[in-house]
């Protein structure tokens, strides 16, 4: 039995919104109404499913049914905000740095859409710039956008809620086999908050062993650190001095990552 064309024409694309569908068939003159018509057929016989809160399809693969398929919850995100992209803890796990899996995906945008559950997964919006620290990672052959390892880093420092709190970030950032100075510094300079350079700085410093913290590059950092002692975790609690950054560090800290 033939497939659908319409079907047959998103099969690789696997997600996409009714803007794409009058895209691709421009060149039909097919009617607005006409394929909206097409697409509720194809809801119906099982060869497509939806996020009806975000008006987004996707392919049901022919060996699978419409209960029991779950689309790829990265390909679902890199398509709900045009320009939006992968971020935080879910730019953690698409990098396999993540140490704990989460049920939220978070996108960076500019356009702020209300969160939403689908399929047992919250996808939220972050507002953020999404013009620099971008790169793209393959999944199911698709190209998704996602902040890359050193904007991830420094994001993850700079909104620690929105990667599972200090424990989670440590050991997930951990992970990461290296990192770019040179980005790390244009992107702190991007940001420019004494704050985050000091935070940055201890990071950097407390996993020097594993990716090499150059004297240069601490210079650099050292030099846009403010007078003010500040805290390294979102949340008050038994903390100690570290003199060299200005920070006062969780007493937990080491002995969780010792643990790991």
């Amino acid at each position: 039995m033939s497939l659908p064309k319409l079907y047959r024409a998103f099969y690789k694309e696997k997600v996409f919104n009714f803007s794409d569908v009058m895209e691709k068939f421009k060149e039909d003159k097919s009617s607005e109404g006409y394929l909206r018509k097409r697409l509720n057929d194809l809801l119906r016989a099982g060869y497509l499913g939806s996020v009806r809160a975000r008006g987004l399809y996707y392919i049901i693969p022919q060996e699978s049914s419409k209960e029991e398929y779950v689309p790829d919850k990265f390909l679902i995100g890199a398509k709900l905000s045009p320009g939006g992209v992968i971020g935080y803890h879910s730019a953690l796990e698409l990098h396999g740095a993540s140490y704990s899996p989460f049920r939220i995906v978070y996108i960076i945008t500019q356009r702020h859409f209300r969160s939403f559950k689908f399929q047992d997964m919250e996808y939220r919006t972050v507002k953020g710039n999404t013009n620099f620290g971008i790169e793209t990672i393959l999944r199911e052959g698709l190209k998704v956008p996602v902040t890359d390892r050193e904007r991830t880093l420094v994001d993850g420092m700079n909104g620690l809620k929105y990667v599972g709190g200090l424990e989670e970030y440590f050991k997930s950032v951990e992970l990461f086999p290296s990192i770019n100075f040179d980005r790390i510094i244009e992107y702190l300079a991007g940001f420019n908050k004494k704050i985050l350079y000091a935070k940055i700085g201890f990071l950097l410093s407390y996993f020097e062993k594993r990716w090499g913290f150059l004297e240069n590059y601490k210079k650099e950092i050292k030099a846009h650190l403010g007078a003010r002692i500040n805290y390294l975790s979102d949340e008050r609690e038994e903390a100690k001095l570290n003199k060299e950054w200005g920070l006062m560090i969780p007493v937990r800290l080491k002995s969780l990552l010792e643990e790991y």
